[in-house]
C-alpha cells in the first residue's frame, strides 16, 4: 500500500505536475538469482509504470523558439520524474526507463511525452 501512495504522489508533485499514469503493474521477478536465499528474493518485485506528461511552454514564444524550449523543458521533467522514483525508499534499482516524444508521445504538436519505467523494488 505504501508504494501506491508514493506513486500517487507523482500526480500531486508540484515540480513534476501535469502527469498521467496509463498503466501500473507489480509482479515477482521471473528469474531468481542463483545463490540467494528465497526469503530475500521474495521481497523483490518489479514495478512497471507508464504514462504521459504535459510539457507547458510560454505561449508568447516565437515559433522558432518553441522547439528548443520544448526539448529543454522535457529534459527537465524527465530528470525530475526519474529523481522522484530514485527517492522512493522501496526502490532498489531503476532497471529500464524509456521516453517517447514522437509515436507514443507527441511533444512538438500536442506538447506531451510518454514514459515507461521498470523498477526493482525491495518491499519489506
Amino acid at each position: 500500500q505504501d508504494i501506491i501512495n508514493y506513486i500517487q504522489g507523482i500526480i500531486t508533485d508540484d515540480e513534476i505536475g501535469d502527469i498521467w499514469l496509463d498503466s501500473f503493474s507489480l509482479a515477482k521477478p521471473k528469474d531468481k538469482p542463483y545463490g540467494i536465499e528465497k526469503d530475500i528474493t521474495s521481497r523483490n518485485f518489479i514495478l512497471t509504470i507508464s504514462g504521459r506528461y504535459l510539457v507547458r511552454i510560454d505561449k508568447k514564444l516565437k515559433e522558432d523558439e518553441k522547439r528548443d524550449q520544448l526539448i529543454e523543458l522535457d529534459r527537465t521533467k524527465k530528470e525530475k520524474l526519474t529523481a522522484y522514483f530514485h527517492d522512493i525508499p522501496f526502490v532498489k534499482e531503476i532497471r529500464r526507463k524509456t521516453f517517447s516524444i514522437e509515436g507514443k508521445g507527441d511533444l512538438f504538436n500536442r506538447f506531451f511525452s510518454h514514459y515507461e519505467y521498470e523498477i526493482m523494488l525491495n518491499l519489506l
